[in-house]
């Protein structure tokens, strides 16, 4: 016959500690995303090209300009536009890869009560919200997107917006809640998101 099971109060039984903060992390779907979009975009362009050389050359049959005439450097400067475009298209979408395939995986950063704990692997740093002095978006052009800058008294850190798990306005609300609204997460000189 099977034994009854001791039963603990309630009032005994150990709480664990309430976890307090916002943790946010790496995650490559952001930039997996983006390089899809940017593959899509591919084939149109390809298609763009197509039509510009087979329209250009209609053209130029048609009338056969020769390289004095403003007619000949217009359809030579719509093929290069359209040829730009698909070379532009394919730079982006290798960097985009590179940047996906360069995201390492776990937490970046956590916000907390009395602190903000920067880069959390291999050794974190905390820094109290008194010795910081600005929390910002900063355009990086040869980045993968805007960048969310913190600065204190004796350094600064940033992460691409585009690698964290939160939207920005996630990270901005938890930001002005955890620092007691002595801070947000200031966008104003990010000129477009991505």
């Amino acid at each position: 016959m099977p034994q009854p099971m001791a039963t603990v109060p309630a009032e005994e039984l150990p709480v664990p500690p309430a976890p307090t903060g916002m943790l946010v992390s790496y995650s490559p779907v952001a930039t997996a995303k983006r390089a899809g979009r940017l593959r899509a975009k591919l084939l149109p362009n390809w298609l763009r090209v197509a039509a510009s050389v087979i329209i250009s050359t209609g053209w130029y049959l048609w009338q056969r300009p020769t390289p004095k005439d403003v007619l000949f450097w217009l359809l030579v400067i719509s093929i290069l536009a359209s040829v730009a475009r698909v070379v532009t298209n394919i730079v982006m979408l290798r960097r985009a890869r590179i940047a996906t395939s360069r995201i390492m995986l776990g937490p970046a950063f956590k916000i907390e009560p009395d602190a903000v704990v920067l880069g959390m692997a291999p050794a974190p740093e905390r820094i109290a919200w008194e010795r910081i002095t600005s929390i910002a978006g900063v355009d990086k052009f040869f980045s993968p997107g805007p960048r969310i800058e913190f600065r204190w008294d004796q350094g600064k850190w940033s992460v691409p917006v585009i690698e964290l798990d939160a939207a920005p306005s996630t990270v901005d609300s938890a930001i002005r809640a955890y620092s007691r609204g002595r801070f947000s997460f200031d966008l104003s000189k990010v000129a477009g998101l991505w």
